[in-house]
């Protein structure tokens, strides 16, 4: 059997200080960018005639990056199709 003894002189009282930049909590990558301003996944903006919404530009990915995507008139985000390739064997 064991026992631990702690003096009172061996015990912290100090509180920790955290010391952090705001520009690190955000992953640069998660975030869309309009005028000079951050956007979170899924805000809205209207650019003239268009809604955008910030969107995960390959949603077969989970850490896809984050793209302005364009809304229709249902509200449904459309997405840019694939490009297509050619491969060489």
């Amino acid at each position: 059997m064991f026992s631990i003894l702690f003096s009172a002189s061996s015990i912290a009282r100090d509180k920790p200080v955290v010391v952090f930049d705001s520009q690190d909590i955000y992953d640069q990558s998660k975030l869309c960018w309009y005028d000079n301003k951050r956007y979170i996944e899924g805000a809205i903006i209207q650019i003239g005639q268009s809604e955008l919404v910030c969107a995960a530009k390959h949603t077969h990915f989970n850490n896809s990056e984050l793209s302005w995507l364009r809304i229709d008139k249902d509200g449904n985000i459309m997405r840019p199709r694939p490009a297509k390739t050619i491969r060489v064997n």
